[in-house]
């Protein structure tokens, strides 16, 4: 309750300000309703898995311009309500973000954000990799569970990243509680040289209904320090290290993590960008000892005429709501193709491993997921929208059915068009 408090009174101090200076408000929302079917939504262990749905997703979205920041506020709220086998499953999503430009030489970001959803569920918000830096507008709108497997290369000017994707822990039906503060200020130390220093504080919770209680449960927080020269007008490279500390209610050894990487940022030509980082990580945990571990990531974009398509990899030392810190590597890609003026065509792959060795991990180590949809503009405001995909775990001792299947409907667009 008093975190829950301290993130409120943070959010006000921000937000006052800046609605106190707004000189543009933009409030919309992306109504949408859809049916469809999921061989296991819930990647649980058994066979007669599958069932039919209707869902409902609301998620409006406020955002301030001033003449020096932009203010978001978005959220979201999901139910699927399932015709067999399992009860009603909501999610529920709120991030605030706040990016500004005080001075010539300085510019400033704030994100926190909270996020409520059932661990292994097919359609939560943060697919298959939960970016807490991630907010959903990058995804709002478009069809539902794609645009939100993109794993957000770290640089010297973001966040670290510092959720991992819980695949011990999928077939569960655990409900996460997620809370994540973070805020970064860049400094421009010459025309060519900057300095980016960051801070983040994570605190996740599961339903006490988990296999494990409340021994999922940890709190995380850290710093990072990074320092970046523009070579030229296409290309940027730096140094960036960052530290962070995960404590743990139960099972999981509280681990320290010291990270340090070379970063390069590029602009190929007129449609290709490449940016990553590639280093060492240095973890300790309590009673296990020391290990290094290569860390790093890399995201190659094209931006076109018609498409959009991104190639992304990272492997990083994140922590889990069970065995504590792991080495958790992410391959995965997107693609957007506009067939025409009103008909979009959208394919997502995502692959993630968890370093936890096969022999301990009971519920697996291993997730692929693919999905391609296709979106149709009917109206101005009105869109037909749908989805397939298909998704597996991997390593486990159970014998669990891979799911596969789909959802059409319809999305509305209320308030601001843009």
């Amino acid at each position: 309750m008093m975190r829950t408090r301290s993130l409120i009174a943070c959010a006000a101090a921000v937000a006052l300000p800046v609605v106190a200076s707004a000189q543009e408000t933009r409030l919309s929302a992306d109504v949408s309703t859809t049916l469809g079917y999921s061989n296991n939504p819930f990647s649980v262990v058994g066979n007669d898995t599958g069932s039919a749905f209707a869902e409902l997703n609301v998620r409006p979205q406020l955002q301030i311009l001033t003449a020096r920041s932009v203010f978001t506020i978005d959220a979201a709220a999901q139910v699927e309500q399932y015709f067999k086998h399992y009860s009603t499953s909501d999610s529920y999503q709120a991030i605030l973000d706040y990016r500004g430009r005080p001075t010539e030489h300085l510019t400033t970001h704030f994100d926190a954000s909270f996020l409520s959803s059932i661990v292994g569920s097919f359609n939560n918000f943060a697919g298959s990799v939960v970016d807490p830096a991630q907010t959903i507008g990058s995804g709002r709108g478009t069809t539902p569970g794609i645009g939100s497997v993109v794993t957000t290369p770290v640089s010297a000017t973001t966040l670290p990243v510092y959720s991992g994707t819980d695949v011990a822990l999928f077939g569960t039906r655990s409900r996460q509680r997620t809370i994540n503060v973070g805020g970064d200020v860049t400094a421009a130390l010459s025309a060519r040289d900057q300095l980016t220093g960051s801070l983040f504080f994570i605190d996740s919770r599961y339903s006490q209904t988990s296999a494990f209680g409340n021994l999922n449960n940890y709190n995380g927080y850290g710093s990072s320090l990074g320092y970046a020269r523009q070579l030229s007008s296409f290309t940027q490279v730096g140094l960036q290290g960052s530290a962070a500390r995960y404590i743990y209610k139960g099972a999981g050894s509280n681990s320290n993590v010291f990270s340090l990487q070379a970063t390069l940022s590029a602009k190929l030509n007129a449609y290709w960008s490449l940016s990553g980082a590639a280093g060492l990580s240095l973890v300790d945990r309590t009673g296990q000892g020391s290990s290094t571990a290569f860390s790093g990531n890399l995201s190659l974009c094209r931006t076109g005429v018609r498409t959009t398509a991104c190639l992304t990899a990272r492997r990083a030392v994140l922590p889990t709501g069970i065995l504590g810190t792991q080495n958790e590597t992410d391959v995965g890609g997107t693609y957007r193709y506009r067939l025409s003026e009103h008909g979009t065509l959208g394919l997502t792959a995502n692959y993630t491993k968890n370093g936890t060795p096969y022999a301990i991990q009971t519920n697996g180590n291993e997730y692929v997921l693919g999905a391609i949809s296709y979106e149709r503009q009917l109206r101005q405001r009105l869109r037909f929208i749908s989805t397939a995909r298909y998704r597996e775990v991997f390593g486990s001792n159970f014998k669990r059915a891979a799911d596969f299947g789909g959802q059409v409907g319809l999305s509305l667009r209320l308030g601001d068009i843009r």
